[in-house]
């Protein structure tokens, strides 16, 4: 079977271009080739196509996001080329909660569909008193606040709605900054309070992580920790990869080897955990990140990293909190791309995709590196092969979409 580069033009129309001219092809009329992903784009007459940055003025603010000369960026811009869209992806921000009045995150909430609309009598059943999709839980809008009990899971922390504008801020809406996922669906799950124990806040944790599960999330963010284990944590975290729900855990914020002493719920063994170091300005490991050669799995942008606040503001934190969302905005990328990827499938993608940490940092983490979300959408391209009927043009119907190859010469 021949292998070729090819250069997708666009997803919807799943039109993909190869880099033959006509004199090449016409030898391998009637031959199979297969169709990967490759870093470049054209449009049908070959020329090259590049999707602008979205319009929001403070984007350039997080180096996360925008390559501003440290080469430090998770190639999120370049992602974006491919999809700008994490739409229909439920996304659980397992935190402080979400100021959910923040111009910048509002648009991007997860509504909960058995709570929308009016009941028998008219009322509007987000306020109606009843829990009319029976999961539990009154007037659960928005998600639940899992300290107070209550459906107002209003962040007066700030940790919550930092981490939530990290994965999904609006983007393309002319204000503040974007998340990695511009269009998200974020639930909104507050299980932390300064003023709460410990085994308070874990038990918290475990009924936040219960609820997501029940409720369709597909990727849960836990940009928090401790060093309490708990059977019962495990067991919903085990759940959710019964489940196939990927958690993007935070590695914390010790400076420590969690390889000796665990963090959870990152520390727990389980296939659909990924655990997530901070990188600094300079691609380097952060001095305050915890590691490990064998429990952390990735590092990501977690110093001095911009995004959204409460009262519409917006601002800078540090911590492997911050370089959590970073992965799970990444994973909800390749959910959107790819739907039909498995837990272990997108897992496998982003581990292998790294971008290399500097040499004294990659003993740290077990992959030696740092994300890269375009790395991970290509090498997640499902791999189709296709027959040369003519010199020309070569197709492919499925159920949904017809794919269409076309040869050119690349123009210099």
């Amino acid at each position: 079977m021949k292998r070729f580069v090819i250069f997708v033009v666009t997803l919807v129309s799943a039109i993909i271009l190869v880099k033959l001219d006509k004199q090449e092809a016409s030898s391998y009329v009637g031959q199979t080739f297969q169709a990967f992903y490759a870093p470049d784009f054209y449009d049908i007459e070959g020329r090259e196509v590049f999707r602008k940055l979205p319009n929001d003025p403070q984007l350039s603010a997080n180096y996360g996001l925008v390559n501003n000369g440290s080469g430090s960026d998770v190639k999120v811009s370049q992602a974006w080329r491919i999809n700008y869209s994490c739409k229909p992806v439920t996304i659980a921000i397992i935190d402080t909660g979400i100021d959910r009045n923040h111009p910048d995150l509002k648009a991007n909430l997860w509504r909960n569909r058995g709570e929308r609309g009016f009941d028998s009598k008219g009322r509007r059943k987000e306020a109606n008193g009843i829990d009319d999709d029976k999961n539990g839980y009154i007037d659960d809008l928005f998600g639940w606040d899992f300290v107070d009990n209550d459906n107002n899971p209003e962040d007066t922390h700030g940790h919550g709605t930092h981490v939530a504008g990290i994965v999904g801020a609006v983007g393309g809406n002319g204000i503040g900054t974007s998340g990695v996922c511009a269009n998200a669906k974020l639930m909104v799950l507050k299980y932390y309070s300064a003023r709460a124990t410990g085994k308070e806040n874990l038990r918290n944790s475990v009924r936040a992580l219960r609820y997501a599960i029940r409720m369709r999330a597909r990727v849960i963010n836990y940009s928090g920790g401790g060093s309490y284990s708990s059977s019962d944590e495990r067991n919903a975290l085990k759940l959710a990869e019964r489940f196939g729900i990927i958690v993007v855990a935070a590695a914390g914020n010790g400076r420590s080897n969690t390889d000796w002493s665990s963090y959870y719920p990152a520390s727990y063994d389980l296939d659909n955990i990924i655990t997530v170091a901070s990188t600094n300005y300079r691609g380097e490991l952060a001095k305050t990140s915890n590691y490990g050669p064998r429990t952390v799995d990735i590092a990501a942008p977690g110093e001095q990293i911009y995004s959204t606040l409460p009262g519409g503001r917006y601002g800078k934190m540090t911590g492997t909190s911050q370089a959590t969302p970073f992965v799970t905005g990444a994973v909800a990328l390749l959910l959107s791309t790819y739907p039909d990827l498995t837990a272990a499938q997108i897992k496998w993608s982003l581990l292998k995709s790294i971008d290399p940490l500097p040499a004294r940092d990659r003993r740290k983490v077990l992959t030696g590196g740092k994300l890269n979300i375009y790395r991970a959408l290509l090498i997640s391209s499902p791999k189709r092969t296709y027959v040369l009927r003519s010199n020309a043009t070569a197709k492919k119907k499925s159920k949904k979409k017809t794919v269409t190859a076309k040869w050119f010469r690349k123009k210099r």
